[in-house]
């Protein structure tokens, strides 16, 4: 398998050859990749003991 460093060269050198397809492609990747982190750090993650303790909670009923 190949190394972070390995991946990220091969992806810059292959970015320099792209023609104007794969270079749409590849920001659209990035745009989604963009409005995820964001739509992720609007909402932060519950943790599972949480839900675990409403499972709990939601037994006793």
């Amino acid at each position: 398998m190949d190394s972070t460093l390995e991946i990220r060269k091969r992806i810059h050198d292959f970015i320099d050859i792209a023609d104007e397809r794969i270079l749409r492609i590849i920001n659209s990747i990035i745009d989604a990749e963009e409005d995820s982190e964001l739509k992720s750090s609007e909402y932060p993650q519950v943790p599972d003991h949480i839900y675990d303790r409403i499972e709990e909670e939601r037994g006793k009923y």
